[in-house]
């Protein structure tokens, strides 16, 4: 058995607990070098094809899917910081560096910090020297030194994966300029939809709940919350994707049956291509309204300082 997989089921039962916050964390909690063990064996190495949380590949749609998604994040940046000559985009958990080439073609200086190199060399390798290698907290805590701050912030998908948000959060409010912003992307954990799924047994599994890979739970409430405790303000919320509402009908219950996920998320491609291509602006004024209902499978929040 992998560390991996013997990790994953050593925390298949593990508890999770409300935080002051309102968001929900694994207890106990890996310590940071089980973390770093795992992911050097599940996200960084060179795996097969299947074996990566990375894709080794992507068609077509899932490019446009990216892109079209990165494009929506530029409109949001625009609403609320026209964008000056030679603006600075950080990318904290840069990945496969797709947000930082878009960015930089936009215009942006771009940086970004990474556990690793191998995704970003598959993917976009034109990225590699604007890529600083290593663990985030001392890359950040470097920055910090060195006196850095820039307009846009970005940390997607990230969030869940660390022991301690409030570290990252705080490291994130350091790094910004005065009137910068953060932009947050994380799943939206114990939300409404996923809660009356299973309040009338439509689904059964709380398939979101994903230790050790996924060690804090939020929803709009509480990311809000603990963005407050730490100095930024709330700008804009929006409920990104539509993919759980395929659960209300039992040929596409994705939660029980994670066989009919793959084409579960043909469908949702297709759609977001749809509702992107009718107007993006609108798309996102359609993701505000969801988040006020506490909808969508992922957040995304714009933040400012105090």
């Amino acid at each position: 058995m992998t560390v991996s997989e013997e990790m994953k089921k050593r925390y298949t039962e593990a508890s999770l607990v409300k935080t002051s916050y309102g968001f929900y964390q694994v207890s106990p909690m890996p310590s940071e070098e089980e973390l770093q063990e795992y992911y050097r064996e599940t996200y960084f190495q060179q795996a097969a094809p299947g074996k990566s949380v990375y894709s080794q590949e992507y068609n077509e749609d899932e490019r446009y899917f990216i892109q079209s998604k990165l494009q929506q994040k530029l409109i949001m940046i625009q609403e609320n910081r026209p964008q000056a000559e030679g603006d600075t985009f950080l990318d904290l958990g840069c990945g496969e560096g797709f947000a930082m080439q878009f960015f930089h073609d936009q215009g942006y200086q771009v940086e970004g910090v990474d556990f690793s190199r191998y995704a970003m060399e598959r993917h976009n390798p034109d990225m590699l020297p604007f890529l600083r290698q290593g663990d985030l907290l001392p890359i950040c805590d470097e920055m910090i030194q060195e006196g850095r701050h820039f307009g846009v912030v970005h940390i997607s998908n990230l969030l869940e994966h660390v022991r301690c948000p409030e570290d990252v959060l705080t490291r994130c409010a350091a790094l910004m300029e005065a009137d910068g912003l953060l932009i947050i992307r994380v799943p939206n954990d114990f939300n409404p939809l996923q809660k009356f799924l299973l309040d009338h047994q439509m689904i059964h599994t709380k398939k979101w709940i994903v230790p050790p890979e996924h060690l804090s739970y939020f929803n709009m409430e509480s990311l809000v919350n603990v963005c407050e405790a730490f100095g930024l303000k709330q700008q804009a919320l929006y409920g990104d994707q539509f993919i759980e509402f395929f659960a209300f009908h039992e040929d596409n219950n994705y939660y029980d049956e994670p066989e009919k996920g793959h084409k579960c998320h043909v469908a949702r491609l297709a759609l977001e291509k749809f509702l992107h291509e009718v107007s993006p602006t609108k798309l996102l004024a359609l993701e505000k309204a969801m988040a006020d209902m506490g909808l969508g499978r992922d957040i995304i929040g714009v933040f400012k300082k105090k």
